[in-house]
């Protein structure tokens, strides 16, 4: 898990890292430029390197410096991104030092904003490395840096952003007037708040973290000591070995109420995933007309039929501790009160996605207290709060965690970096990708998070395990294939659980 941070978090936490080992400034900066180097391209590239007068501009001169001596860069030059008076004025002590070591070397071709070379140097590079304001931009941005700015975005050439893309102002909603826009984000020790905020993500690219060497567990352990927002990313995840003396029942016995006419095998996708995904036993309650369609299309379950109440009832009260309500039942009345029916009698676990949130009550959510995972995209969220679309898109953390809050249930609001939440700590997703906006994704990943809920993970980590594993299949399944089904993902997950448990044990 990586913590997410404001500004102010994330100096603290330098200077925790400093004090702690007995680390300068100057040093730190040394070991952020060489954990840049991993993130540049493997064979040597005419760098045009653009730096600010802080330390961020001097972690770019480190790099600069860096790139040379180790003949990575077969010509490297730096933009002071300011007047020479004037950035001459405003550098820090590290910056300058490190000016002064670029000057006095003559192997780094150097200029001033106010001399035009740059522009000729932006034709000539093949890559461009953002070190101009980083963290620590705030305020009015100069006429002759948004110039700037737009004509490094205007280039169309790559640009690796070093901590966060300069414009941006951590934490803030909007970008007060432009900023990089970059292809790679290289972010040290934390995520910055921005990186959660969907304005601002389109300006990032692939966003990597990197912890300078530093150990990642005493990294969070210095964090827990100043940031308190209990958000973090799901970077990675470890799956339990089974037990050598163990059998199915021990792996959840999962009801599943799902597929209509118009959607017949939403239910067939969110089964398969669940029995790929290691669930022990699955019911499917369907209507006798559908069977003759489903039978074969879920080799390893069983059934009931949809008219048989007493057996239903009978199972959820005596066999039954997950369910999954909601792929492809339809927005109707029957569903309603099926929900209705399953909610009265029946006290366990409920993943409830697609049609079953679709028609849910303030009546029907209080019921749902400490047993349930609601899986909304947004537009579903938005209908089920009452609020616009373009309100869910710019507040999602704060509102998906305020109705976790007041129902007491695990709310994933999916889409790119998914949050999962309890109304107290809140997981965003790491993995996936936008090729898996594909018919049925949905239906695979309330299979898959009920799946896990019957093997014994609570709701809570069912939930951010279950949208890690899905996202991470994907992005698998998207190296060699684009777009992705959900057939691939369910096909994929089998693979990718076994990798996780041989990788942690």
């Amino acid at each position: 898990m990586i913590y997410v941070g404001t500004k102010e978090q994330f100096y603290g936490l330098e200077q925790i890292i400093m004090d702690n080992y007995k680390f300068s400034s100057l040093n730190l900066i040394a070991k952020a430029a060489t954990s840049l180097l991993p993130f540049l391209s493997s064979k040597p590239r005419k760098y045009l390197i653009f730096v600010g007068w802080g330390n961020n501009g001097a972690q770019g001169l480190a790099l600069a410096q860096l790139i040379v001596k180790k003949n990575l860069g077969n010509n490297v030059k730096v933009v002071f991104c300011a007047p020479k008076l004037d950035f001459v004025a405003r550098q820090t002590a590290a910056n300058k030092h490190l000016t002064n070591l670029i000057i006095q070397q003559q192997k780094i071709d150097i200029c001033y904003l106010d001399n035009s070379e740059y522009h000729e140097w932006l034709i000539e590079c093949e890559e461009i490395i953002d070190c101009i304001f980083g963290l620590s931009f705030e305020g009015d941005m100069p006429e002759n840096s948004q110039e700037l700015i737009t004509d490094i975005n205007k280039s169309s050439k790559p640009i690796l952003a070093c901590d966060i893309p300069s414009g941006i102002v951590n934490d803030k909603e909007n970008i007060p007037t432009v900023a990089i826009k970059a292809t790679r984000t290289v972010t040290f020790f934390i995520y910055k708040t921005a990186f959660i905020n969907y304005q601002i993500i389109p300006f990032l690219g692939k966003v990597y973290l990197t912890s300078l060497d530093f150990d990642q567990e005493k990294i969070n352990e210095f964090c827990s000591e100043i940031i308190d927002n209990k958000i973090f990313v799901v970077n990675d995840v470890k799956i339990e070995p089974r037990p050598l003396v163990t059998n199915k029942g021990n792996y959840g016995k999962i009801m599943l109420f799902g597929s209509n006419n118009d959607y017949l095998n939403a239910g067939t996708i969110a089964a398969n995933m669940a029995i790929q995904a290691g669930a022990g036993h699955l019911t499917w309650v369907i209507p006798q007309e559908l069977r003759n369609y489903l039978v074969n299309t879920v080799l390893e379950m069983t059934y009931c039929d949809a008219s048989d109440r007493s057996k239903i009832l009978d199972l959820l009260e005596k066999v039954i501790n997950v369910v999954i309500f909601g792929p492809g039942t339809g927005r109707t009345e029957r569903t309603l009160n099926l929900l209705k029916l399953v909610l009265d009698n029946y006290e366990g676990r409920i993943v409830i996605d697609a049609d079953g949130i679709n028609v849910l009550t303030p009546e029907l959510l209080r019921k749902l207290k400490n047993r349930a995972i609601i899986t909304p995209h947004p537009q579903e969220f938005a209908r089920l709060i009452n609020k616009r679309l373009e309100i869910v898109l710019s507040e999602r953390v704060a509102l998906a965690k305020e109705l976790a809050n007041k129902y007491k249930i695990i709310v994933i609001l999916k889409g790119y970096q998914t949050i999962i939440t309890d109304g107290d700590l809140t997981y965003i997703n790491s993995t996936g990708n936008p090729y898996m906006a594909t018919p049925g994704m949905g239906d695979a990943l309330t299979g898959l998070i009920a799946s896990l809920c019957g093997q014994g993970y609570s709701n809570l980590m069912a939930s951010y395990l279950g949208v890690y594993l899905h996202g991470f299949c994907g992005d698998l399944v998207a190296q060699t294939k684009k777009p992705v089904l959900a057939t691939d993902v369910v096909n994929k997950i089998g693979n990718v659980i076994a990798q996780i448990i041989n990788s942690s044990y």
